[in-house]
Order: structure tokens, then sequence, then C-alpha cells
């Protein structure tokens, strides 16, 4: 999930060159698909409109409240990967509750006496 870093003179989204008077992104679209997939404030916003401010776990049409990151997300401010599409779920508060409470609960398990994170990681 980490983004690519382009050489200067290309665009810093999708790599294509530059064109003149341009200095970080080729187009106004490029550069709203970066601050959709970068900025929590917009992020946010554009998943909810891809499910349609529907639960995309309930299926039946529940209204999203919360958008949950698959990968937790300690720090929200400034720009992060964190924040891709593919790394959002728009989800009604039930299920926000039982993702948010389960990640918890993997982060407190101890293994041979070490504790895991969600990650399985120390």
């Amino acid at each position: 999930m980490l983004c690519k870093h382009y050489p200067e003179g290309r665009c810093q989204n999708c790599g294509l060159i530059l064109p003149k008077r341009r200095p970080k992104y080729h187009s106004d679209d490029c550069y709203k698909d970066f601050l959709n997939n970068h900025l929590w404030r917009f992020a946010k916003i554009e998943a909810m409109r891809r499910s349609s401010g529907k639960c995309v776990i309930c299926k039946d049409g529940t209204p999203a409240r919360e958008v949950h990151h698959k990968i937790k997300i300690d720090d929200y401010q400034g720009y992060s990967c964190l924040h891709h599409q593919s790394n959002l779920q728009p989800v009604c508060r039930e299920h926000h509750n039982d993702l948010y409470h389960s990640e918890a609960k993997l982060e407190e398990v101890p293994v041979d006496g070490l504790v895991l994170n969600a990650f399985g990681g120390i």
C-alpha cells in the first residue's frame, strides 16, 4: 500500500511527464485522485460516495456512519497512504464497533508470553 515516488518533472500521482506550468500533478483530476487517496477529509468522503453511503458489510442498504481503516491508523492528520480507497470500508456503527473491538482484542492476545499486535507483530 505504499505509494510510488516519482522523480522531479513527473506527476506525483501517476508518473506522467508534467506539462508546463504544472509543478506536481499533470491534471486537476490527478490532483483530486491524489487527495482522495491520501488526505483523510477527502478520502472518507470519496469512500462514502463509492458505497453510495451504504454499509459494505450489511448489504441491505443500511446507512454507513463510519469509515473503517482495514489497516489501523493512529494519526489522521496530514497525508497518509493508509487513506487509500483500498484500505477504507464504509460501515454502519454496529459493524464499525465490531471491527474496532475485534482489532483491539487481537492486539491484547498473549502468545507464549508475548503480546501480538493486529498484524501479528510483537
